[in-house]
């Protein structure tokens, strides 16, 4: 246990909400109600978490979280080589409390927790295998990533966080579409659907959306997700020997964005062409259908061929 007199946030005088509460205004007949509270909540908030902090509850958290230190307190030679892998909802869980403290927290005193936590979540994203995502839902991982970003902006601006996360993001979206489970793949090629329309809004409702998405940072652009998007072979993951129709479908919204760009090369050509090869006619259509959506930004002598050529 820490020593009673140590202090673990900033001083009242220092630790102000009203910036908060003006982004985010109650209805006005309670507004001077909260507003009069504001010193006896506050003061009460500041209490708790410096009790919370001197009886040891940071530690405590950092102990369940973090494999390493579980390990070396332990011995165990399980978690010690990685066998053990911490829940993804459970990390949101012990993470998702600490976001309201970065008004009054220390900065010394939440690096620890950040650090520990982004350490982590990160490695468990990057450790998830098929029999993982079997058991994943879509649910468990929005909840997990938002915790994740609150966590990372105790210590990092918007954009770093967002950045941090959305990374992850796409690599689970990339594991989603590799897996053997169909509507695993389907969801994955679904979350990658979305973050072409963040970065080339179609609509202005979708337009609006992107505009005041939660953490959207900048470094987000549409020629950095057409090169992702090719640099991981996304279109090999689905136009496979494992292709199926209702996946080819999903997918011509990602071949639109990368023939705007002028990026459908002739490997893609071959690889949808072979895709449909000795397949079933619901499957030779929806390739069919997936080329004749491009077919103005191909080459004029690709665009004859398919145009004589199709079902």
């Amino acid at each position: 246990m820490e020593p009673a007199d140590k202090v673990f946030t900033k001083s009242f005088v220092d630790a102000k909400f009203s910036a908060k509460r003006d982004r985010d205004p109650l209805i006005p007949q309670l507004m001077d109600k909260v507003r009069a509270g504001d010193e006896m909540i506050y003061g009460l908030f500041i209490n708790f978490f410096n009790t919370f902090c001197a009886a040891g509850g940071i530690e405590a958290v950092l102990d369940i979280i973090c494999p390493s230190r579980l390990a070396a307190k332990a011995g165990n030679d399980i978690v010690a080589k990685g066998g053990y892998k911490l829940p993804l909802d459970a990390v949101a869980i012990f993470v998702a409390p600490f976001k309201a403290v970065k008004s009054i927290a220390l900065p010394e005193v939440v690096k620890p927790l950040v650090d520990c936590g982004k350490e982590t979540f990160l490695n468990r994203i990057q450790s998830i295998d098929a029999k993982d995502i079997k058991d994943i839902n879509k649910e468990q991982i929005a909840g997990s990533l938002s915790a994740m970003r609150d966590l990372l902006r105790l210590q990092f601006s918007d954009e770093e966080a967002a950045k941090v996360v959305e990374t992850h993001e796409m690599l689970l979206s990339l594991k989603f579409i590799q897996s053997p489970f169909l509507e695993k793949r389907l969801q994955g090629v679904g979350d990658i659907r979305k973050m072409i329309e963040r970065v080339e809004p179609l609509s202005t409702v979708q337009r609006y959306i992107t505009q005041t998405q939660k953490g959207a940072g900048s470094w987000f652009t549409a020629e950095y997700l057409a090169k992702w998007i090719i640099s991981n072979r996304i279109l090999d993951a689905i136009f496979n020997e494992n292709v199926h129709p209702e996946l080819v479908k999903r997918a011509t919204f990602v071949l639109g964005f990368l023939a705007r760009r002028e990026l459908v090369s002739a490997e893609i050509i071959e690889l949808l062409w072979r895709s449909q090869l000795e397949k079933h006619e619901d499957i030779v259509r929806a390739v069919y259908d997936a080329f004749r959506e491009i077919l103005g930004f191909l080459a004029p002598e690709v665009s004859f061929i398919f145009s004589v050529t199709a079902p």
